[in-house]
């Protein structure tokens, strides 16, 4: 891929993930790609963390914002995603789809 270029979205695989208000929740990835797109449907901001082994996610990760969509890079290396609704925030569901593309 040429540096620059623009790639539309390939899904992949979809993981869903329950939040639960004060704790992190992890699932393994349904296959590797490019990308990971994470959409927050809950109505509070959570914390993503992304790794090789299954991670624990804490308010220092990436923040995702209520009701929006976050694009990561993923890789081969990446095979786990793990959530983390901070005190205060609304239990819900969090998607991780795995993509090849740059762009969704």
């Amino acid at each position: 891929m040429t540096v620059g270029s623009v790639n539309p979205a390939k899904p992949a695989g979809t993981v869903v993930l329950t939040t639960s208000v004060g704790a992190s929740v992890s699932a393994k990835l349904p296959d590797e790609g490019d990308a990971l797109v994470i959409t927050n449907t809950t109505s509070g901001v959570v914390f993503v963390r992304v790794g090789a082994e299954a991670p624990t996610a804490a308010e220092t990760d990436y923040p995702v914002l209520p009701n929006s969509r976050a694009l990561l890079a993923a890789g081969l290396y990446i095979k786990f995603v793990a959530v983390y609704a901070p005190t205060g925030a609304t239990s819900g569901t969090v998607y991780a789809t795995v993509i090849d593309g740059t762009q969704y």
